[in-house]
């Protein structure tokens, strides 16, 4: 019986280190591909398909992949603190196969032609080893001192999936738990390793640069308005500021112009109606509520549909009180509520110049566009 073995208990820290902060996934094998399906799980189908694995052991510590996984079969084991360890752990889960094949999760463009390769190649041998030739220079360094250029033509990178006798692997991963891959364990247990070709689109996902051409960036804007009446008795709350005034809004929530305006406008750009619709102004619970509920309660709903605040500009119309002192107050705190650097967040300000109600400086309005975006396959 031939056993697959995943390997999809990797920290993903050098592929978070190097996403935008807006992405959303810092697994790299959650990412969804072109064709909907996550890293992992492409890599998995591989496994899947063969008509000659029997049994799919899955080594994961990612809860949405164990959760799936054991769903459609499979069977799931903790990985270990190096990629060796979780090797072993697979191995030794993988009671009753003769061979095993062991593939990184990572590797989703990996062919069915491929794998025949290398389960072929074991047939005939205690292991194989997909490998590609060398195309670059190869230096060995030390620290900054060029020692040697080595002769690349008998340089190859190894690749995944590694195939091989089951009860010699497990003895060769026992006895040199530091190996970088299955074949070099087996290498320096004694053991020959066949070499079969690989395939130069079977790249590796380590950093987010590796996904360059399978994800598209899709943005949205939304607009939101608001308008309030100036009365007496009231606080003057701005951006979740409060500002020193002798009148303030009237509403039935603390009448936060701003922060209304920037909760429609997160809303439209996603789609998702309008404040009113979330928080209908005959709504008990809203009464004289903190705005900052209603920003928060937006950007959970557009987070839910994969989408991260790019940018929110605001535009303060106002007779009175001058705006300008409290514009940096009011930046940090809308950043803090949608949890971005206030570098992306602007408020700016401007008079009626004396035309209509708000000219008289009978209310204050505010204009709110906001960007979105999300990451979405190819």
């Amino acid at each position: 019986m031939t056993a697959a073995i995943l390997l999809a208990a990797g920290e993903s820290r050098r592929f978070a280190e190097s996403c935008p902060d807006a992405f959303p996934w810092k697994s790299k094998l959650l990412v969804p591909l072109p064709d909907g399906r996550p890293v992992w799980r492409r890599s998995f189908d591989l496994l899947a398909r063969s008509p000659t694995v029997r049994h799919i052991v899955v080594v994961t510590d990612e809860e949405a992949i164990r959760t799936e996984a054991e769903s459609i079969g499979a069977t799931v084991v903790l990985g270990g603190e190096t990629r060796a360890l979780s090797s072993l752990n697979g191995i030794e889960a993988a009671v009753g196969a003769r061979t095993v094949v062991v593939h990184d999760a990572a590797r989703p463009f990996a062919t069915s032609s491929l794998l025949q390769r290398v389960l072929d190649a074991t047939a005939e041998a205690v292991a194989a080893v997909p490998v590609i030739a060398a195309t670059d220079t190869i230096k060995r360094c030390s620290s900054d001192e060029v020692k040697e250029t080595l002769e690349r033509s008998s340089l190859y990178h190894a690749q995944t999936p590694q195939a091989a006798n089951r009860d010699a692997l497990l003895a060769a991963m026992r006895a040199h738990p530091d190996a970088t891959d299955e074949a070099s364990a087996l290498e320096r247990s004694g053991e020959s390793v066949r070499a079969v070709e690989g395939e130069a689109t079977n790249r590796k996902i380590t950093t987010f640069h590796d996904l360059e051409g399978l994800l598209r960036v899709e943005n949205r804007t939304g607009l939101g308005y608001d308008v309030h009446r100036l009365v007496q008795g009231r606080p003057l709350v701005l951006g979740g500021v409060v500002v020193p005034f002798d009148r303030g809004l009237e509403g039935h929530s603390d009448a936060d112009v701003v922060l209304h305006a920037a909760t429609d406008a997160l809303l439209g750009a996603a789609s998702l109606g309008d404040i009113g619709a979330h928080f209908p102004n005959t709504d008990p619970a809203c009464k004289d509520a903190s705005s900052d509920r209603f920003l928060r309660h937006a950007l959970d709903l557009v987070r839910a549909e994969g989408f991260q605040v790019a940018n929110l500009d605001v535009t303060l119309l106002a007779e009175a009180p001058k705006i300008g002192p409290f514009v940096g107050a009011m930046r940090d705190s809308m950043a803090s509520i949608l949890e971005v650097e206030s570098s992306r967040i602007s408020v700016k300000a401007t008079t009626h110049e004396g035309l209509g109600a708000l000219g008289r400086g009978e209310g204050i309005a505010a204009f709110a566009i906001a960007t979105l975006e999300r990451w979405l396959p190819r």
